[in-house]
Parts: C-alpha cells; structure tokens; sequence
C-alpha cells in the first residue's frame, strides 16, 4: 500500500476541518490510558489499529497536524518525537530505547521501521551479544520511501530524500 497523497487523506483532514467522533475517541482513548506519557498537538490523528507501548519513561509527542497511519506500532523506553504536519505512514513501526525525532513536514511511507537500537551477534555459537542505542533524526521536510529502515545512528538531512527499501544506518545529506 503506497503512502497517501494529499488528495487520497480524508476530505476534513485535507481541509482542516474537526475529525469524525470516531476519531477523537481514539485520541480520548489514548490521553486517558498514557496521560501525561503521551502529548497530542492540535489536530494530530492515530489511525485505526495503531499500537502503543511505553515502558519505563516512555514518551510519545505527536506535534499539530501530525497523521500517524493505520497499523503502526510505537515501542518506546525512551523518546519519541513527531513534528508537526508530519506523515507517518501505515504499518509503519517507531522503536526508541532513548530518541526518535522527526522534524515537521516529514513523509515516511508505509511499512517504514525506525529503530535506535541495534543488535550485533557477538558469537553465535555462545550466543552472546551487544547492544548500541544511538539517536535516529528525521529533518523537516525529509521524505523516506516505503518499507525502508532507519537503524541506530540514522540521521536524514533537511528535504532530503530516502528511496523506498533502502537501510540507512549513517547520515543523508540534503538534496539540493
């Protein structure tokens, strides 16, 4: 399933007008769950099926505007950020140990993983292994294609642009 353009969101989303019922129960549903642990600006949308787990101090900040897509899933001991005007596509899914930020005016497509944490198999044979928490950034106005993955360390520059499938584990610069 590709990423909505503008036209394919809801006509009162597009608009800016107030959301069905249905919707703001969702959001109700959250705010009463999460309290403080979840921050919802104006405006901002959880689709149908989003799954949302906090552990520890978690936190999700959803900024104005802010469309997080049907089926995704955040997982949080950390931080996660959303810009506002953002679009995070459906079955997408967000994992932060420490920080997830994504800027405003970000597009990430369905079926994107996000993750700060990275596994490394030390020896297989022992099963022992390490684990490396960095910070994945997402600038204003970047975009990333569908089914791509952010991994620890990730940092996409300002209106740069992330194809569809690829793996980013280091720095994208800004398109020109």
């Amino acid at each position: 399933m590709a990423t909505p353009a503008p036209s394919d969101l809801p006509a009162w989303f597009s608009a800016g007008r107030r959301p069905p019922l249905r919707v703001l129960l969702r959001v109700l549903r959250l705010r009463l769950r999460w309290g403080r642990r979840v921050e919802l600006g104006k405006g901002a949308v959880v689709g149908r099926g989003v799954r949302i787990r906090l552990a520890g101090g978690g936190r999700l900040v959803l900024g104005s505007g802010v469309w997080l897509g049907d089926g995704s899933t955040v997982v949080a001991s950390g931080e996660v950020v959303i810009g506002a005007g953002s679009l995070v596509g459906a079955e997408s899914v967000l994992s932060a140990a420490q920080s997830i930020e994504i800027g405003e005016r970000c597009l990430l497509g369905d079926e994107v993983m996000v993750s700060d944490r990275a596994l490394m198999a030390e020896d297989a044979l022992r099963g022992s292994r390490s684990e490396t928490v960095r910070p994945v950034v997402v600038e204003d106005g970047a975009r990333v294609g569908p089914r791509a993955c952010l991994l620890a360390g990730a940092r996409v520059g300002a209106s740069a642009v992330v194809g569809p499938r690829e793996v980013v584990g280091g720095a994208v610069e800004r398109r020109l």
